[in-house]
């Protein structure tokens, strides 16, 4: 049986991690902010006064990235068959996305705000994700490219999981560094090359995965431990294999608190209820906060407003359509498209969780990336 502590842990949302929601809400603020400080100057122009700058906080990416990594391990672990986990992540990821690309490009071609100078070409290439810049057009929100990321990593873990079923997550873990690291020496200007392998990232989704893997025994084995120990050592490795870079360390603190969300060990700190509330909605908010932020902050300060007041503003607006579309797409959406799926997928979904956590109910099976 859950205790206390442990079932404060969990919602009763398709058993939600909670900790892990309410650190997705800090990196997607993060993300946010670094946007209305930093990245408008850089995209739309100077703000009208000087504000202060997020400059660290594209970071929030990267800790997405681990989180992801630690999801997706358990999400395989758990999944039928490899239609059950691609339609789970179908119904994850389009209908939120579609519904922000959606405002965004009205906000674009509808209102005429278009800093990036997207063209109507690239509507179509933006139907599918992390299609664009493989095809060298744009994306609607620049913040879409950090999708096809993702969508690598799944594609790669789910077909080596269901294609090669006999062997374990760190032999796909331990190959994918391998190839990263190849590619990032041999090949750096290989940019679509490089997108497709998710190369520069890889050491945080592997970090994140074996973080999961980990956490299954209380006495875990050699293979995953030097699988870990490589992608630690991986995220201080820059394209170029002969030089260290000291400034990646800070990565490990992403890894760390990851493993304090995912253990409990930081619940009591994480299990803000707006922040796991916000957390829920995440996924909403980063595809939707950067053009729409920057045309309400663009507006606003071109009626004298100060820039940090429109960026409040510009920050309660995006929070409040992220929240919109959790309630209104996401949740129903999903819910629809599962139980459209149960009649064409057959088996039931295995649940494989933690030894430490027998009896208690998994993240859910479709959690946010």
């Amino acid at each position: 049986m859950l205790d206390a502590s442990d079932r404060r842990m969990y919602s009763s949302d398709q058993g939600r991690l909670l900790p892990l929601d309410s650190l997705r809400a800090i990196a997607a603020l993060a993300v946010l902010l670094y946007h209305y400080t930093k990245g408008y100057e850089e995209i739309v122009g100077p703000h009208i006064s000087p504000v202060p700058a997020v400059a660290l906080g594209y970071l929030g990416v990267e800790l997405f990235f681990v989180i992801s990594g630690y999801v997706i391990a358990w999400t395989l672990q758990r999944s039928a068959s490899l239609a059950d986990f691609a339609f789970g992540r179908i119904a994850r990821l389009y209908p939120a996305y579609l519904a922000c690309a959606a405002v965004t490009g009205v906000v674009i071609f509808g209102f005429g705000f278009n800093p990036a100078n997207i063209q109507t070409g690239d509507i179509a290439w933006n139907s599918v994700i992390g299609l664009p810049p493989l095809v060298n057009a744009n994306n609607l929100d620049a913040s879409y490219w950090s999708l096809g990321v993702e969508v690598s990593f799944y594609v790669m873990a789910a077909a080596f999981t269901y294609g090669l079923p006999k062997l374990r997550i760190e032999i796909f873990c331990i190959v994918w560094l391998g190839a990263s690291f190849a590619a990032r020496a041999r090949f750096p200007e290989a940019i679509q090359f490089q997108l497709l392998l998710a190369s520069g990232y890889s050491p945080l989704f592997v970090s994140g995965a074996m973080l999961f893997v980990l956490s299954r025994t209380k006495r875990p084995d050699w293979l995953a431990c030097a699988t870990f120990a490589a992608a630690l050592v991986m995220c201080l490795i820059g394209a170029n294999p002969h030089w260290i870079r000291p400034e990646k360390a800070g990565l490990c603190l992403f890894i760390a608190l990851v493993y304090a969300a995912a253990s409990g060990r930081a619940g009591l700190l994480l299990n803000f209820g707006p922040l796991v509330i916000l957390g829920q909605a995440s996924y909403s908010l980063y595809l939707i906060h950067q053009i729409v932020g920057y045309w309400i902050i663009a507006n606003l300060e071109g009626l004298g407003i100060p820039p940090l007041i429109a960026i409040a503003a510009a920050v309660c607006v995006a929070i409040s359509l992220a929240l919109s579309l959790r309630s209104w797409v996401e949740v129903p959406v999903q819910r629809f498209l599962r139980r459209a799926a149960r009649t064409h997928i057959a088996g039931n979904v295995r649940v494989d969780v933690p030894e430490s956590n027998k009896g208690e109910s998994s993240v859910e099976k479709t959690p946010a990336s």
